[in-house]
């Protein structure tokens, strides 16, 4: 009975290893080298320096190991391998193997999506990209990797609501709102990407590449002061880069020789100039969308006014009404530029238009009120309303 059992390890020992054709005195010899030799490939398949060794190792390790989470791992790491080698088919294949063992992470998925997003395999990708999502809704990596397919795929649209979705959830990763800028600008979003790598820079101050970003922004958008500031900062940080050098050449052609000798300018070095800096970048943007609001609702009140005989909350709501958009900019000001939450922004939006809303009502009950006393006791038809101004008392430059 021993005997027997011995055996027939030997022989499922023998068909693994396929060393049949030794004798069985040579086999109980190899058997502790081979495992010798097995850990040192699952070392190497974990930690070997160089691409291709990790897949010889691997390969190894696949075609010689039984336990399943070793040859789990031992696919993972081979494709991740093969995707730095450009061996986006052969890593797409590894992939399924360690999803077949591990159908339930969202890694697995998302490292796959990635390689059938190199070979062009796109609605492939994207449905593993949904599938991670699904499995690992609080990440915000799987929202990133979508977002990359869904640019891809051309569809922007989609592409920045993940962003956006990833930001909310993660506020504090600049590396989600330098990606976000730059779907910003292909989109032709130029202003809203600026806010972005604003916010970004002040998350992550060392990364002067968002610096170079920024004035390209700038530059595309026609600002070529804020442009040239940005450029001339970051070559200090970054003397030599080709792509900056070439931007500020573009920005600065060449001149005929001045007749007077320039002084050199002088920079400001105190630390924190860049952070007030992007604070009165979000300061502009406020106060530009509270403006544009403002000049929306007085041109809707003189558009109506004098030609409506409705009461003046309902003159005024029609007004409100016809702004939103502009009440909607100023809110999503508030969640790009100072990081609030939607519901948040909205708040304090809706607050100060309920407070405009009483001094819009205010000025339109003061118009026809002196209006009619002017005309009282003259023949005339006292006029159904005066033009409200300005400088009858609309709330200017409010916060959001």
């Amino acid at each position: 009975m021993i005997e027997e059992g011995v055996s027939r390890v030997m022989q499922s020992a023998c068909r693994v290893l396929r060393l049949c054709g030794l004798p069985a005195a040579a086999l109980l010899v190899s058997m502790p080298a081979l495992a010798a030799g097995l850990d040192a490939a699952i070392k190497d398949c974990r930690s070997a320096i160089t691409a291709s060794d990790k897949v010889a190792a691997c390969s190894f390790v696949i075609a010689r190991a039984s336990d399943d989470s070793i040859l789990s791992k031992a696919y993972n790491r081979r494709g991740l391998a093969n995707v730095e080698l450009g061996r986006f088919a052969e890593a797409v294949r590894d992939f399924t193997e360690v999803i077949r063992f591990n159908p339930e992470i969202a890694g697995y998925y998302d490292n796959r999506q990635n390689a059938f997003r190199q070979l062009g395999r796109l609605n492939e990708a994207l449905r593993d990209a949904n599938t991670a999502v699904r499995l690992a809704p609080g990440y915000t990596f799987v929202l990133r990797s979508r977002a990359n397919i869904y640019d891809d795929m051309g569809r922007q649209d989609l592409a920045l609501a993940d962003f956006t979705r990833a930001i909310i959830m993660d506020p504090k990763d600049a590396s989600l709102r330098a990606d976000r800028a730059k779907l910003h600008v292909k989109v032709g979003h130029n202003g809203d990407a600026i806010v972005d790598l604003t916010n970004a820079m002040a998350l992550d101050p060392t990364n002067a590449g968002l610096l170079r970003d920024r004035a390209l922004v700038f530059a595309n958008a026609g600002d070529r002061t804020a442009a040239r500031a940005d450029l001339i900062d970051f070559l200090a940080k970054q003397p030599g880069d080709p792509q900056a050098t070439q931007a500020l050449a573009a920005l600065d052609p060449p001149s005929p020789p001045p007749t007077t000798i320039t002084p050199p300018v002088v920079r400001n070095p105190e630390p924190g100039l860049r952070q007030a800096d992007a604070l009165d970048a979000k300061r502009k943007l406020v106060a530009d969308a509270v403006a544009q609001h403002e000049d929306c609702l007085l041109n809707a009140l003189t558009d109506i006014t004098p030609y409506s005989n409705e009461s003046a909350p309902t003159i005024v709501d029609v007004a409100i009404d016809r702004c939103g958009k502009f009440a909607e900019r100023r809110i999503a000001i508030g969640v790009g530029a100072y990081d609030m939450p939607r519901e948040e922004a909205k708040a304090i939006v809706d607050r100060k238009v309920a407070e405009m809303r009483t001094k819009m009502i205010t000025v339109i009950v003061t118009a026809r009120a002196e209006a009619m006393k002017r005309n009282s006791g003259s023949d005339q038809d006292p006029p159904k309303a005066e033009t409200p101004s300005t400088s009858q008392g609309l709330p200017k430059a409010q916060p959001l």
